[in-house]
């Protein structure tokens, strides 16, 4: 049984060479700024680094020496459609005829140089959750972060993700976190470096600049602007509504990319603008609200694209979102000020703020890539697991499809 042991964990550390292998080349892959990403042409990306293959998939193998062992490792990287790399690794130890004693096999998802998407609750203040929670993700606060079990009914909150302060993170009462490697419901961390926000107020000066012309406070589109963003109906007081908002039957996305400081933008949905507070209601898919002041979203109305998160609201001040029982929200909110969420809510997309990120209430998150906001990245390992089923060398991906 010890001998067993033994074999088993030296085909777990060959397997781990292969994964050093595959997260060397990433990392070693230079991004400039306006230039291709990794995922673009893999074959450039990989030139040098051993791994051979293509189109799409491309291997490398090797062997490791040490106690006394013949251990080999065999490992395959692919591009999935969020531009992450996965890749698999499979060690091995042989006996003298070179026949296997044990075989262990790992996925890991990489994240190259570059840009990746915000999948995440991010805010530059306060993170602050109060009642019953559960949040599929990463939670960061520039601040601190509370999120409190209530003293009356069955209050709970589970995470299935890092949350991290770079002031105090409090959970569950219990202040400084849990410093294991995340392998409890939740994990959390103080003290750790602050992340860059971006800004929403510099994304909605971008837009006004560039579609926009305000002269003594009026509003009027440039040539041609009026295809690709509305502005809404206001009062008086410069403040708007709008029910049922959807992107118009002849719209065609430009698809530009927009470049901010610590942010990119991609322009590809219709642009609802309010150039002061906007409440809004009715059903919302795929186009971006936007908004100078507050935006407050009513519980009575529904955000749903089960494909992906394709709505964006962006607010120059606050976000306010009073939530409705059985109503799934796909979307992404970025404030230049606080979001505050009421009632029962189920967010699946990202929240990005400059001031605080308040719960109340039920709220049930999970951080989905809405494919229209993207951060700056050095490239990491975004995650690791053993998959049961070791396969063969010829089939390192095998039931993962």
């Amino acid at each position: 049984m010890a001998a067993n042991h033994r074999f088993s964990v030296s085909a777990l550390q060959a397997a781990e060479a292969g994964v050093n292998d595959m997260l060397d080349a990433v990392l070693a892959f230079n991004y400039s700024p306006g230039g291709a990403l990794f995922c673009d042409d893999l074959s450039a990306s990989l030139s040098g680094s051993g791994f051979t293959g293509g189109p799409s998939e491309y291997a490398a193998s090797g062997d490791i020496s040490g106690g006394g062992l013949s251990k080999e490792y065999k490992a395959l990287m692919l591009c999935a459609e969020s531009g992450h790399v996965i890749g698999y690794s499979r060690g091995v130890v042989l006996d003298a005829d070179d026949e296997e004693i044990s075989a262990r096999r790992v996925r890991v998802e990489m994240v190259p140089p570059g840009y990746d998407a915000f999948r995440s609750m991010l805010s530059d203040e306060s993170v602050i959750v109060n009642g019953a929670s559960t949040i599929v993700g990463n939670v960061h606060s520039n601040g601190d972060l509370s999120l409190l079990i209530k003293d009356k009914g069955n209050i709970d909150i589970q995470s299935a993700g890092a949350i991290t302060a770079s002031g105090t993170a409090d959970v569950d009462g219990v202040s400084g976190g849990d410093t294991s490697d995340c392998e409890t419901a939740i994990c959390s961390v103080s003290g750790v470096a602050e992340i860059d926000v971006p800004s929403a107020q510099s994304y909605i000066d971008l837009i006004v600049a560039e579609y926009l012309v305000v002269d003594e406070g009026v509003l009027s589109y440039k040539t041609g602007a009026d295809s690709y963003i509305k502005i809404l109906d206001q009062e008086s007081d410069g403040s708007c509504s709008a029910d049922g908002l959807s992107e118009p039957t002849d719209f065609l996305p430009n698809e530009d990319i927009d470049d901010l400081n610590h942010v990119k933008v991609m322009d590809k949905n219709f642009i609802y603008y309010c150039p002061g507070d906007l409440s809004t209601g009715g059903d919302i898919n795929g186009v971006t609200v936007m908004a100078a002041g507050n935006i407050v979203h009513d519980g009575s109305s529904d955000i749903i694209s089960e494909d992906s998160a394709d709505t964006l609201f962006v607010s120059g001040a606050n976000i306010e979102f009073n939530g409705k029982n059985n109503v799934k929200t796909y979307a992404a909110f970025w404030a230049e000020g606080e979001f505050i969420q009421n009632g029962h809510s189920e967010i699946y997309g990202s929240i990005i703020t400059g001031g605080s990120i308040t719960i109340n209430g039920s709220f049930y998150y999970e951080g989905v890539d809405s494919g229209l906001l993207y951060k700056p990245v050095s490239g990491h390992l975004e995650g690791w697991v053993e998959l049961e089923n070791p396969s063969d060398e010829d089939n390192l991906s095998a039931g993962e499809a």
